[in-house]
């Protein structure tokens, strides 16, 4: 579980490097601590997500809906077209477009 845990702090992680503040860092920080706690709690779980990017200099700003499903080590995300595929010891992507 620890290996899942630690693949979802990464997959969510990006949203932490684009806080501005230490005010926001801080809050970020807590939050993933708490949310990584949590889960490491479970031996399975299943979440819907919304990840979004949001940069005003660059003008971006898109939301991405995904679903995470968790079991020890195995896992499934669906975000963006994709589908990640973990058995806890080979990792296959499968890209809808490419098939």
């Amino acid at each position: 579980m620890k290996k899942t845990s630690l693949i979802i702090v990464m997959i969510m992680s990006v949203s932490l490097f684009a806080q501005n503040t230490d005010k926001g860092d801080k809050k970020s920080n807590e939050i993933m601590k708490e949310f990584t706690t949590k889960t490491e709690s479970y031996n399975s779980f299943m979440t819907e997500f919304t990840y979004k990017m949001e940069n005003k200099e660059a003008g971006i700003d898109e939301s991405k809906e995904g679903e995470l499903t968790v079991e020890g080590d195995k896992y499934n995300l669906k975000i963006a077209g994709q589908e990640v595929i973990s058995n806890g010891k080979t990792i296959w992507t499968y890209i809808e477009d490419a098939e």
